[in-house]
């Protein structure tokens, strides 16, 4: 070991790794001549295993070998500058029919991926000779068909997505240059037996050997992951080429694309469950849910593939938006929803909708719901006029139903017989008609339902058609009527007056630090502004003056206003004058609805929410209903506040409850766990709204706030609300709210009668003592009168938390016999009366800042 330590340098260089210049080791074939001269050996071996004819392991090896070696050819070539021989001789020695028969005679993994490597190679290499190719078009495709899919090859997900992908690369390539179409549309190889059975066909004949590399897309536009992606990308780009080639255009409106398209989105809307899912564990819940007497739905394992069922068939919706945005052709677009509307509208969603049952575990919730999910996901108006047209029983539609589809005069024989097929279908099949039962019956009936998760369900579908699609909500929805042109705008006096009004009866429920105030009247603010400037109504346009920035611009041809009889705004009102006996979802999902009927600049807030603009001052003479009813809301906790030791304290704990979220360790309500995940941080666009149809979605499993918002913390850096006003006081200062609680507009609270009035009620001596003064039980007396201007709450009775309640589980029980329709009683918890106090307080400063948003956006006011 010495001896060798003494050794110099380049002695142990030898030693260890050799000369620098061995002689065994391979030249690499950097010249075109040498890459070429290999890739012909390395053909001519593949060719000779073919001609073998064994399929052994060795054999399969061997074949991988020299696969992978002439991959490794083609991809050093692509990298290095032309010529590129190797690809041509690829092309011209159709070199990729041998690699197919070895792939499918093989049936071996390794050689399919290796196979599939090969030609992509090719089909980015763009050779003449290969995607024009009708040879190397059916080499593809055989290879994709008889090794993907179920009862073949079996091959890993990643192994079948590269297969996917290569179709999608050729109508990528497609779509980019239409002349290499004809290697692959086969229009005149239609099977005489498909020409012969047409007539009794559902609405398209199958022409699969007409345009293979079409129905190989459509067999994985249902899967999950890139395999799906790549088929359903695939199939809109050929949509978008059928603008470009008119018998691809004529093979499509004839052949049966419509027809899977839309039996493939009935065949999922199938599969989704007939009831929503439960919560099986408490945890889950939201914490403004943890904090009422809120009682979540059970666990149903039937609905464990709830949430995969539903995002499939959100997926495949999304694609036929995506497939009638891409498809240039009108007839082709026209042809795909003449089978949207009969297909799914008439014979799956709206039977759906009629035969739901709202008894017990019913499925009412739940398809309003997926009719809430689907207008909420699509926003092509073909597709919304389609769906809301047929489900309102507009009055237009009533002609065409009889012969619908309707033919326009210009249209192709193509076209016409498409048309003619699935006339016939329609009347065949003998629907129900939405002339009988609608949608506005629907709704109004599952407004008066006692179970809660249909109520909301249909609060969320409101919300959802009045602030997505307004145009189809009001006129039908809601009866409205057009506001005379002479009516003024609101004088600015009466606008401050309004929101001072609102700011009082927020103030007398809580008297809020001016600081937290200002910061949740800011951020209310920022949110309305938010969901004003994203509603239909707002269009954006150039500004005059710079190129470059873009000014709002709010247009309302003619403004409405709601009708006092109106009949959905009634039913509203029952909830409303119900709230502090309604589940506290109810409550979020019937705010949320209200507000959003405030963000269409068409309909104005006189008369239903605001006093009139005319000039006449009538909020004390005959207050609108809404305003009304939140003020007799607020002054019945007015009363419970002054008749309930260490109110403000209790009130700020919860608060600060809500506000913390994941670290709560509240015990507040009974029988009720603590919420485990807060509001995620929301842009401006979306975290003034709560999401009641996708929490319900998601097993409310993520929490929120009163209205969806945090609850704010002190913060110092925060402007006035009366800074942001259209004159420097429309809100008045914190000192002047808490000095005027008592306004005006309180008028009689009615009778109110209460248990136990003598009995001792002590502030709490320490934390410990908070939890138990919550649980305190009161009994409400629900009325069934749904009067928008009688009082809510006509008995209050305070008992112990043991206090039993004979009457029903909700204060929104319909349909009533007629010993039901007499006095209905519930006894709720103390938190749970707080809680919805703090959703109202939340929901009288909200409207505050739309009244003050409008008014500046829309010009709904006057400086005169």
């Amino acid at each position: 070991m010495n001896a060798l330590s003494n050794l110099p340098f380049y002695q142990w260089s030898r030693l260890i790794g050799g000369s620098g210049s061995s002689p065994s080791k391979k030249k690499k074939a950097d010249s075109p001549a040498d890459r070429l001269a290999s890739f012909k050996r390395t053909c001519a071996a593949l060719q000779e295993i073919w001609r073998r004819g064994r399929s052994d392991e060795q054999a399969d090896s061997l074949a991988h070998n020299h696969l992978a070696q002439l991959n490794d050819i083609l991809d050093d070539e692509a990298r290095a500058p032309a010529p590129y021989p190797c690809h041509v001789y690829a092309a011209t020695s159709q070199v990729y029919i041998i690699v197919t028969k070895l792939a499918l005679s093989s049936q071996n993994a390794g050689i399919i991926s290796a196979a599939a490597r090969l030609f992509n190679i090719l089909i980015d290499g763009e050779s003449e000779g290969v995607l024009d190719s009708q040879v190397f078009a059916r080499a593809l495709i055989d290879l994709v068909r008889k090794t993907s899919g179920p009862g073949l090859i079996p091959l890993r997900e990643e192994e079948e997505g590269n297969l996917i992908e290569l179709l999608f690369g050729v109508a990528n390539k497609i779509r980019m240059d239409p002349a290499i179409l004809p290697a692959w549309f086969y229009p005149d190889r239609a099977d005489s037996k498909d020409d012969a059975g047409e007539k009794g066909a559902f609405a398209g004949a199958t022409r699969k050997n007409a345009f293979p590399l079409f129905y190989c897309l459509v067999e994985y536009v249902y899967h999950d992951g890139r395999t799906g992606d790549f088929a359903r990308t695939g199939l809109l780009y050929l949509t978008e080429t059928a603008s470009r080639a008119p018998r691809l255009e004529r093979w499509m409106i004839e052949s049966d694309l419509a027809t899977l398209m839309a039996s493939g989105l009935g065949a999922l809307y199938s599969r989704l469950s007939r009831r929503l899912p439960g919560v099986e564990d408490n945890k889950s819940l939201p914490t403004v849910l943890t904090l009422s007497d809120y009682t979540p739905p059970s666990f149903n394992h039937d609905t464990v593939d709830f949430h995969p069922n539903m995002d499939a068939f959100l997926s495949f919706l999304l694609f036929w938006q995506d497939t009638l945005d891409h498809c240039a052709s009108v007839e082709v677009a026209d042809t795909l929803l003449d089978h949207f509307h009969v297909l799914f509208l008439e014979q799956l969603l709206y039977p759906s909708l009629l035969e739901s049952s709202d008894v017990d575990g019913g499925s009412t919730a739940s398809v309003i719901t997926y009719l809430a999910r689907i207008l909420e996901s699509l926003d092509h108006p073909g597709m919304i006029k389609r769906i809301l047209d047929y489900l309102l029983a507009a009055p237009h539609q009533k002609s065409q139903r009889s012969s619908s589809p309707v033919k326009r005069p210009k249209m192709s024989v193509s076209r016409r017989k498409s048309l003619d097929v699935l006339t016939a279908l329609a009347k065949a099949e003998d629907n129900p008609s939405p002339d009988f039962f609608n949608l506005v019956d629907l709704i109004s009936m599952s407004l008066k339902s006692r179970h809660e998760q249909t109520v909301v369900a249909t609060l969320r579908l409101l919300t959802v058609i009045v602030r997505r699609h307004h145009s189809f909500a009001f006129g039908t929805l809601f009866k409205v009527a057009d506001m005379p042109i002479s009516k003024p705008a609101r004088a600015l006096h009466l606008l401050n007056a309004e929101i001072k009004d609102l700011f009082d009866m927020s103030q007398s429920i809580h008297i809020n630090d001016p600081e937290d105030l200002d910061h949740t009247y800011e951020d209310l603010l920022l949110d309305v502004i938010s969901m004003l400037e994203s509603h239909g109504c707002s269009l954006r346009k150039d500004h005059p003056g710079n190129s470059g920035d873009e000014e709002l611009r709010f247009s309302s041809p003619q403004r409405v206003i709601l009708v006092r009889d109106e009949l959905l705004l009634s039913h509203l009102m029952m909830h409303l004058e119900r709230f502090f006996s309604n589940d506290t979802l109810t409550n979020l999902a019937l705010t949320e609805a209200i507000i959003s009927l405030t963000s269409c600049s068409r309909l104005v807030l006189d008369d239903w929410l605001l006093a009139s603009s005319d000039g006449k001052d009538q909020r004390h003479d005959m207050a609108p209903p809404v305003f009304a009813m939140l003020v007799k809301l607020t002054d019945q906790v007015k009363l419970w506040k002054s008749q309930t030791t260490g109110w403000d304290n209790m009130f700020e704990e919860l608060k600060r409850k809500l506000s913390e979220g994941p670290g709560s360790t509240s015990t507040a309500a009974p029988a009720k766990s603590n919420g485990v995940a807060d509001s995620q941080s929301r842009s401006p666009s979306t975290r003034g709204s709560m999401d009641l149809g996708a929490q319900m979605l998601n097993a409310y499993s993520e929490s929120v706030t009163p209205r969806g918002r945090n609850i704010p913390q002190k913060s110092s850096n925060n402007t006035l609300p009366a800074e942001k006003s259209l004159s420097p006081s429309p809100a008045p200062s914190a000192s002047k709210r808490a000095a005027q609680l008592m306004s005006p507009l309180r008028r009689g609270r009615g009778s109110i009668a209460t248990a136990n009035e003598d009995a001792p009620t002590t502030s709490p001596q320490g934390p410990s003592s908070l939890p138990e003064r919550l649980k305190q039980q009161i009994i409400l007396d629900v009325k069934s009168n749904s009067s928008a201007i009688s009082n809510p709450v006509d008995r209050l009775r305070k008992g112990s938390p043991g206090v039993d309640s004979s009457g029903p589980s909700s204060g929104t029980v319909t349909p009533r016999s007629e010993q039901e329709d007499a006095v209905a009683t519930k006894s709720v918890s103390l938190s749970h009366i707080m809680t919805n106090a703090i959703i109202l307080q939340n929901f009288l400063l909200e409207i505050a800042a739309v009244a003050q948003t409008r008014a500046s956006l829309y010009g709904e006011v006057t400086f005169d």
